[in-house]
């Protein structure tokens, strides 16, 4: 029996804009996430400006300009990091890559960075960013990150992948900012969790 036309056309319309609005991302404990990054800094976004290329290969990218508070894991000596982002709003097209964090200039971060042939990155994109925020109810500093844009896999205790419909908050998401600067310490010199 031949399957209707339409009913693949319908099934495939309902299919790829789910799969199109996320990227997949592999969660790790956070003592395994510092140890696989190169460079974790607490930073503050100074400016983010979208850069693109016309032409037979038009391209964009935004590039996003940190004062760094502070260096938790790594070696980095100078007052600013830039790097730079796919995706983003130019004058002739717009880029959205899911997953890919973006900043405004004035955001407090911590970013988890790996080393690329084209400079530093967030590691597991939006996974790599923790946004420092002031929780009124707790009257503490924290810090959060979004898994927006991102289908989030992990392992369980055996080692099977799995995948959560709906993305699942875990206590190494949000925490008290000072929590997180002693755990990135902590982890980066190779202490026990």
């Amino acid at each position: 029996m031949k399957t209707p036309i339409r009913l693949l056309v319908l099934l495939a319309i309902a299919i790829v804009p789910l799969q199109a609005q996320a990227t997949t991302v592999m969660r790790v404990p956070l003592d395994e996430f510092v140890k696989g990054c190169d460079l974790i800094v607490h930073a503050l976004v100074m400016k983010s400006e979208v850069k693109e290329t016309n032409g037979d290969n038009p391209s964009i990218w935004t590039e996003v300009r940190f004062q760094v508070l502070d260096v938790l894991k790594g070696h980095f000596t100078a007052p600013e990091l830039v790097i730079r982002l796919p995706g983003g709003a130019g004058k002739n097209f717009v880029i959205s890559v899911p997953g890919v964090p973006r900043f405004t200039p004035g955001d407090e971060v911590v970013l988890f960075l790996e080393q690329t042939s084209d400079g530093f990155k967030p590691a597991g994109l939006g996974l790599g960013v923790y946004r420092v925020f002031y929780d009124e109810n707790s009257r503490k500093i924290r810090a959060k990150r979004s898994l927006q844009g991102m289908m989030v896999i992990e392992r369980d205790k055996t080692g099977v992948m799995y995948q959560h419909s709906e993305p699942i908050t875990h206590a190494d998401d949000e925490m008290d900012l000072d929590v997180l600067i002693n755990e990135v310490r902590k982890f980066s010199t190779g202490g026990a969790k």
